[in-house]
């Protein structure tokens, strides 16, 4: 197979690809695309609205400003993305699907993954704004990335997960992400369980350093005329180092959290 030459290829998130290819312009996107460079659908409209309500999204051809073809691809629902967002409602957690697809073709997913509400035909400028009204709202945002395309998403949110080797680089602001998205659950359990245990780290070392304090400056030498040694003195505000230290390992006997080593990033 021979490939042809591309030329003054740009590449428009959310909408499509628009280039030259062998001397005849060419366009390859969604409506949202062909309605910026004013190409008219016509009959073409119904029958990509009739396949998004069946999941499918629909790529337009245009070569020369003339129709030339209707391309229909869909993404098959993996149980693993199924199993994982039922998993975060059990943890009391709301899914909300941000996506840049149609409506229809977004609910359709949305249906069959149970996902509530739906925030569809979003353009990638568009993502931040939305994050944004949601944490208005008083709301926590946690989002799930599988693209490059996602960047400005998770800078906006309170944390952000990529799922790595998703998208082909993507990178979340929080550091490496999930494998896979049923990991998703895991990495909630797992930051919830790290939040209990600083409090329970907070609530020990307080509790330890407070009532030493006094009997560490020289309380017991005023009154019953007792002078600790600094060695014995220091001994006795080390306490707290004691607790936290035999609190914090008990994380590593969570059950049910695989350990999976990161892979460094290819240079």
């Amino acid at each position: 197979m021979v490939l042809s030459k591309v030329q003054e290829f740009e590449s428009v998130p959310g909408q499509g690809v628009p280039g030259q290819l062998t001397g005849r312009s060419v366009l390859i996107g969604n409506r949202k695309l062909m309605a910026r460079e004013k190409v008219p659908l016509g009959s073409l409209v119904r029958v990509a609205e009739t396949l998004a309500a069946d999941g499918k999204s629909s790529m337009v051809v245009v070569a020369d400003g003339q129709l030339v073809s209707l391309v229909a691809v869909s993404d098959r629902v993996r149980l693993s993305v199924k199993v994982a967002v039922k998993a975060l409602h059990h943890l009391g957690i709301q899914t909300v699907m941000l996506t840049d697809n149609t409506r229809r073709m977004a609910e359709a997913v949305a249906r069959e993954l149970g996902l509530e509400p739906v925030m569809a035909d979003v353009l990638l400028e568009e993502t931040s704004g939305l994050i944004k009204l949601l944490q208005v709202q008083g709301r926590v945002v946690a989002i799930l990335c599988d693209g490059v395309n996602d960047v400005p998403a998770p800078v906006q949110a309170d944390v952000g997960l990529a799922v790595r080797g998703g998208g082909g680089g993507s990178d979340g602001r929080r550091g490496p992400g999930p494998s896979r998205s049923g990991q998703c659950r895991e990495a909630v359990t797992l930051a919830w369980r790290v939040r209990d245990k600083i409090k329970h780290n907070l609530f020990w070392a307080a509790g330890d350093t407070l009532p030493a304090i006094p009997f560490a400056a020289g309380a017991l030498f005023v009154l019953p005329g007792i002078l600790l040694r600094p060695e014995r003195a220091g001994l006795l505000m080390s306490d707290r180092t004691v607790s936290v230290s035999l609190n914090a390992p008990s994380l590593n006997r969570l059950q049910g959290l695989r350990r999976t080593p990161v892979q460094p990033a290819p240079s």
